[in-house]
């Protein structure tokens, strides 16, 4: 089976620093006290080379940190996100941190900024729970439900996905209006898409409609929220996204997948159209699964709707998926690997007896926590986004030592991924 896979030193930064005038794929996270410690590693965030993007691309990662750093906050943390090209972060006071690229206003600093260096607050927010991050555009969820966006607004060719109607520009936070009658417990970014969670179940979704990621079955923009029928008379409780493709899990274990699935990442089995076209427009269910723990022989496939896993959470990366069942296992899959969930097997066997709390997944690499605050990581190392202190590549989950067992006095309570970036929050 095949298993997929920070800015000027972010971590030496004290977080008080304000910029005025100041009036951005995946992640896994629960209840949890909100002056926790935070730590973070993975591919550096810096300027932009002279050489442009396509010199970039070939760069040597000489800015790759390996190994979990601690990131300085004198009120703890929260909450993480880790976007392509900047972060947002979330003090224990509720309170927003940037850095990174800003070229595109995604900082919300109240200009354009080429590269902020060190991490900043975003001025005119309240008390803040989660953020989100895409391409080009940031979203903060506040302790009261409400949503707030900021970033690029789009162009003649492009929809922005920030949600107010229109394709202004915002340089600073601004409450998304449609949402404001709506209490929003979750919200998620794609590279050019918006999505939602209200509390009573229902998903809204905006922004760029290419590739069907918005689910209403078309590949239309739309430029303010707009509430996904197909969920109607569903309840979800849980939703993610990747670069270009979206999934929700529901309150009955289903996961449902939409969007590109040109790497299989949509989990939709040899039904699907396996070529670089393939698009779906609206949410289906994940019927097909790979389901040897449960005694199926022989690594056989059933489509039998009874035997499907009950899910709990769901971790979008860039090109490939993770889930989470209620009894504590994960699957793959995507990446131009799997086509259907395929059960992740460690070569320790403790690894395949542990029970899984949370996961996240980000550019051909993922990350899992276990239920004594353990991490494991595997995939793509040539980031150092896994975490073992080198830029090796892992096939099957490896225990960072960092939070094994011979440290159980730091446990990981949840862990957010980027595309090259990955953080943890610890007791």
């Amino acid at each position: 089976m095949k298993n997929a896979g920070l800015v000027k030193s972010m971590w030496s930064v004290a977080t008080g620093t304000s910029v005025a005038p100041a009036i951005h794929r995946s992640q896994s996270f629960s209840s949890q006290p909100s002056n926790l410690h935070a730590y973070v590693w993975g591919k550096e965030l810096k300027p932009q080379s002279n050489g442009g993007w396509f010199a970039d691309l070939f760069a040597k990662n000489t800015d790759a940190v390996s190994s979990p750093k601690e990131l300085q906050g004198k009120d703890g943390w929260q909450h993480l996100s880790f976007g392509q090209g900047h972060v947002l972060h979330v003090s224990g006071k509720g309170e927003v941190y940037t850095y990174g690229e800003g070229k595109l206003n995604q900082l919300g600093l109240g200009k354009p900024v080429d590269f902020q260096p060190t991490l900043t607050q975003v001025q005119g927010l309240p008390k803040i729970q989660q953020t989100a991050v895409g391409k080009s555009h940031s979203i903060a969820l506040s302790e009261k439900g409400e949503v707030f966006t900021w970033g690029f607004g789009g162009s003649s060719f492009q929809q922005g996905a920030l949600g107010h109607g229109n394709k202004d520009t915002q340089t600073t936070p601004k409450q998304v209006k449609a949402l404001e009658k709506q209490k929003v417990i979750q919200v998620a970014a794609g590279h050019h898409h918006s999505l939602a969670l209200t509390a009573d179940g229902q998903v809204y979704s905006w922004g760029n409609g290419e590739n069907g990621v918005l689910g209403h079955g078309s590949s239309g923009n739309l430029a303010a929220p707009t509430p996904l029928e197909f969920f109607a008379d569903k309840r979800v409780k849980q939703l993610s996204c990747g670069e270009e493709f979206s999934a929700a899990v529901t309150d009955d274990g289903s996961l449902f997948t939409w969007g590109k699935d040109d790497q299989q990442q949509l989990g939709l089995g040899p039904g699907m159209t396996l070529d670089m076209n393939s698009v779906v427009l609206a949410p289906c269910l994940v019927e097909q699964w790979e389901l040897e723990h449960l005694d199926i022989e022989n690594d056989t496939i059933t489509v039998d709707p009874q035997k499907r896993p009950k899910i709990k959470s769901v971790a979008c990366g860039s090109q490939h998926t993770l889930a989470l069942t209620e009894n504590g296992r994960v699957f793959f899959w995507g990446a131009k690997g799997e086509i259907i969930p395929q059960l992740v097997r460690g070569n320790a066997s403790e690894f395949n007896t542990i029970k899984i709390s949370a996961i996240a997944a980000g550019k051909k690499f993922s990350a899992v926590v276990d239920d004594q605050g353990c991490l494991y990581t595997w995939g793509d190392g040539r980031a150092g986004a896994l975490g073992h202190g080198d830029l090796d590549t892992h096939s099957q989950p490896l225990l960072v030592k960092k939070f094994g067992v011979a440290a159980q006095r730091t446990r990981v309570r949840a862990i957010f991924a980027g595309a090259k970036q990955i953080g943890a929050l610890t007791n």
